[in-house]
């Protein structure tokens, strides 16, 4: 549907660069696409998420979700990633909303948000348009002490996508601690 709101949800790093999407539909998150661009930068992905937008005649309203880290501006650029981001988007002349917090929610918080929504059977992804997402859920684990970061592959599209999802489905408020005597379930779902 062109006229549907799509949230779209960035990890910013090198290679690779990724955005995954999804719209809410009932309650329901359905991830139906996902952008993976080994060795390329922000501006890349985003000449290409611009481009699939004018293909496929886009209407409706851009939700972004990501990394509140990506305001920052570094030495060699005076733009930030949302900068970037935000930049390109304009081109398709598309409402885009930034819906982001000021600082990024514990790793744990987004992980409980996340499995909340599976156990509760509100979450469904395309895997043939979303391969790299679905491995992602699939293969990253809980070390003990946070997401394993052992394959430098993995982890960015699963990142990205429970900021959104987060976003829009907190478990147990924004910043849930765990409370004493509480422990943390090994894996993501």
């Amino acid at each position: 549907n062109p006229g549907e709101r799509i949230h779209m949800c960035l990890d910013f790093n090198y290679s690779p660069t990724i955005a995954v999407l999804f719209h809410i539909r009932q309650g329901e998150v359905h991830v139906f696409k996902e952008f993976y661009r080994l060795d390329s930068d922000l501006w890349e992905l985003m000449e290409t998420v611009c481009g699939w937008l004018k293909d496929v005649d886009h209407r409706g309203e851009v939700w972004l979700h990501g990394d509140a880290s990506g305001r920052s501006r570094s030495a060699t650029s005076r733009l930030s990633a949302w900068d970037i981001v935000t930049k390109s988007l304009s081109s398709t002349q598309l409402k885009i909303e930034c819906k982001f917090p000021k600082a990024n929610p514990p790793v744990t918080n987004r992980i409980d948000s996340f499995n909340w929504l599976c156990r509760q059977d509100r979450f469904f992804i395309d895997s043939d348009n979303a391969p790299q997402t679905l491995r992602d859920l699939e293969t990253v684990t809980w070390d003990g002490t946070g997401i394993s970061k052992d394959d430098r592959l993995a982890t960015h599209c699963s990142d990205a996508l429970t900021y959104g999802t987060h976003w829009m489905f907190p478990f147990g408020g924004s910043n849930r601690q765990l409370e004493v005597g509480q422990e943390r379930v090994p894996g993501l779902t």
